[in-house]
């Protein structure tokens, strides 16, 4: 009998511990999962508000030229302007819009036509290479989203036309739209416009 009421006295202790165990295991995962939801919701919270702001400040704080070389893809056209002597344009209040041929885009030139164009004795023909992928003025995505035309600084007349859903300024796919600056937009294309002879 005695050795009964022990177990019995020893099974309430133990249901007891579990309870109390219990208990405070609630607790804990109920601080727990209230630190995880905080958690949860400054990370959502910086992802949808706070890092777009950051690109958003950073993109306004930067000219064409600073946002060309940041985009790593258009060093090329990077080079180019310098050597035509045009940073100070490139670089200036605008508004710009600037069709730029990526890295990609003037490797298919010739390397001798791409080398005859860096060649400081045909600056003038650098110059109308660049001239042919600027407007003095804003050009937008949503400018483009019906066949137009677009008047650059060479004085042509560069037809946007819409093929197969994507669009075309020239000959060229434009592959990436409103890449925004302090001083204009950047629009990436997929070939080089050549100037006409």
């Amino acid at each position: 009998m005695k050795s009964g009421n022990n177990l019995l006295s020893g099974g309430c202790e133990k249901t007891d511990k579990q309870i109390i165990y219990k208990g405070t295991g609630e607790i804990k995962l109920g601080f727990m999962r209230k630190n995880v939801i905080r958690a949860l919701s400054f990370f959502v919270f910086t992802i949808l508000f706070l890092v777009p702001q950051a690109n958003l400040e950073a993109a306004e704080n930067k000219d064409v030229i600073d946002t060309a070389i940041e985009l790593g893809s258009l060093n090329t056209l990077v080079k180019a302007v310098g050597a035509a002597d045009l940073m100070d344009i490139f670089k200036g209040e605008g508004p710009l819009t600037v069709f730029a041929p990526t890295d990609e885009a003037f490797a298919k030139l010739p390397p001798e036509t791409l080398e005859m164009f860096f060649k400081p004795e045909n600056k003038d023909k650098l110059h109308l290479l660049l001239a042919a992928h600027v407007a003095m003025e804003n050009v937008m995505a949503s400018d483009m989203e019906k066949p137009s035309t677009v008047l650059m600084v060479n004085g042509e007349p560069f037809s946007v036309k819409i093929k197969d859903g994507a669009v075309f300024f020239g000959n060229a796919k434009v592959i990436k739209t409103d890449i925004i600056c302090t001083n204009g937009v950047i629009h990436l294309i997929d070939a080089v416009i050549l100037p006409a002879e």
